[in-house]
């Protein structure tokens, strides 16, 4: 206990005596590099909007827990944005992810100098799709700040001063009960710890996993108790039920349960009465401007007829069950497809497109905001359809596949990398997968959901780069 004491009292000395001029030096930089990642926000002119920020922004202010998305992210813009503005949530998001990034440089990779965290910034906002979310209203961009976070509190707990500790443990909590997904997604520790081991090279803490565990349950109990007091009974997404029917849907399995219970029990089951349509529509040509069968189950009419997510989850639930546990082999492999098939599939962009006035986005922005941020909404980029992200496309592409490259040889080569490194590596790349693996086989296959974390890979890469030329230099001289 004397001992904590003693280090926590020289923490707190350290940061105390820390001149002024050079916390503002450093305040300063770091909203230079959150600025140069909100660089597309600004020239589009307004932060960046998809289908769900109107749902995400309604959900706080009018004090209702969605069924299909989690209440948290809609508070914590209310409390940035007071109905004035949007550009503090997106500001906050960058200073964030910032803060993030330059923690892992520092903490695991030793850079510490500001050219480079300027120089990987500038490369992860020219050559990712970070700055599409970063500069977004949804809360896509905490599934990469969870990852990074959850690697400082596994592996570099002890470089962060107390405040950093407190900011580490805050963006897991957050990022938790921000996204359904994200509590599936942060057991990619699991696998990742467990490939590390086999390797013999520096595995996670058991206390950083303990602390990263407690931060997840803390998010968890969070979201069971917005939906114990929306009266959703015990649960993490009262709309999940209806979702992955929707899902199944999309890929089969769903259909083949209906075939045979509305063959059975036609008056047990409600949906049976969509059983037709559902099936000529899944059934159709293929149109690439039709809404895929799971969009047009939840957003097209469909589940509006059988009552909305409120009447239908507990006949999905049922509905679900029965074809996981009579397709069980079958959908696990299309799982695996699946999450192969997201692996590939990482534009940005997706989504950001013009939203007709009589939408959700439209309306939410109209309502909150008033006329005159409206006017500037409908005046961006994205707006007026000016937006396009082919040439960001194509250097993602380029940059990603450098970056595996890199990674593999860093791995082929035992001097190229420190096994804290390597570590990190093997932690990304199993969070990419998990990403994968739960977003294609619960959401469906699109390239935001891969989008929104695949820059962690050239972020890595670069990173590794650099530090290895940093240890090259410092041995010559």
């Amino acid at each position: 206990m004397n001992r904590l004491s003693a280090k926590l009292g020289t923490r707190l000395y350290t940061v105390s005596k820390t001149s002024p001029r050079i916390l503002a030096i450093g305040m300063l930089l770091v909203l230079a590099q959150s600025f140069i990642l909100l660089t597309p926000a600004l020239v589009n002119g307004f932060p960046f909007v998809f289908s769900d920020t109107g749902a995400y922004l309604e959900s706080a202010l009018t004090q209702h827990v969605p069924y299909d998305r989690p209440v948290y992210y809609g508070i914590f813009a209310a409390m940035l944005h007071w109905r004035i503005s949007l550009w503090p949530v997106v500001i906050a998001q960058s200073l964030i992810v910032v803060r993030l990034v330059n923690l892992i440089l520092s903490a695991i990779f030793g850079l510490d100098s500001w050219i480079w965290r300027f120089c990987l910034t500038a490369l992860l906002a020219t050559a990712s799709g970070l700055p599409s979310f970063v500069g977004q209203i949804t809360p896509d961009v905490f599934t990469s700040a969870m990852i990074l976070a959850i690697a400082l509190c596994t592996m570099s707990w002890a470089n962060l001063t107390l405040a950093d500790r407190i900011f580490v443990l805050g963006v897991i909590i957050a990022s938790v009960t921000f996204h359904n997904g994200n509590v599936l997604i942060a057991f990619a520790i699991v696998p990742s710890v467990i490939f590390v081991a086999m390797f013999g090279w520096r595995s996670p803490s058991w206390r950083g996993l303990v602390r990263m565990s407690c931060a997840v349950a803390i998010g968890v109990a969070a979201l069971l108790a917005s939906n114990i007091i929306a009266g959703r009974g015990i649960t993490l997404s009262s709309g999940s039920s209806v979702i992955l029917f929707a899902k199944l849907l999309e890929y089969g399995p769903a259909l083949e349960t209906l075939h045979d219970v509305c063959t059975r029990r036609p008056a047990d089951f409600a949906v049976c009465r969509q059983r037709q349509a559902l099936d000529e529509y899944a059934n159709a040509p293929f149109d690439p401007t039709r809404p895929i069968v799971m969009d047009d189950f939840l957003w097209s009419g469909p589940l509006a007829s059988l009552g909305g997510f409120e009447e239908f989850h507990a006949e999905a639930a049922i509905l679900v069950r029965d074809a996981l546990h009579r397709l069980r082999w079958k959908h696990a492999a299309l799982a695996a497809r699946q999450t192969l098939e997201q692996m590939r599939w990482f534009r940005a962009g997706d989504g950001l497109r013009h939203y007709r006035e009589t939408v959700q986005p439209s309306m939410a922005i109209r309502w909150i905001f008033g006329e005159s941020v409206f006017n500037q909404y409908n005046q961006s980029l994205q707006q007026t359809s000016a937006l396009s992200f082919s040439g960001l496309n194509l250097l993602q592409y380029v940059s990603v596949s450098i970056a595996a490259l890199v990674i593999t040889i860093a791995f082929v080569f035992q001097s190229t990398a420190t096994q804290n490194t390597k570590s990190l590596a093997v932690l990304v790349l199993t969070f990419l997968v998990m990403n994968a693996a739960v977003t294609g086989t619960l959401a469906g296959v699109s390239d935001r959901y891969q989008s929104r974390v695949i820059w962690l890979l050239p972020f890595v890469a670069a990173a590794l780069v650099l530090s290895t030329a940093k240890k090259r230099v410092n041995a010559l001289s």
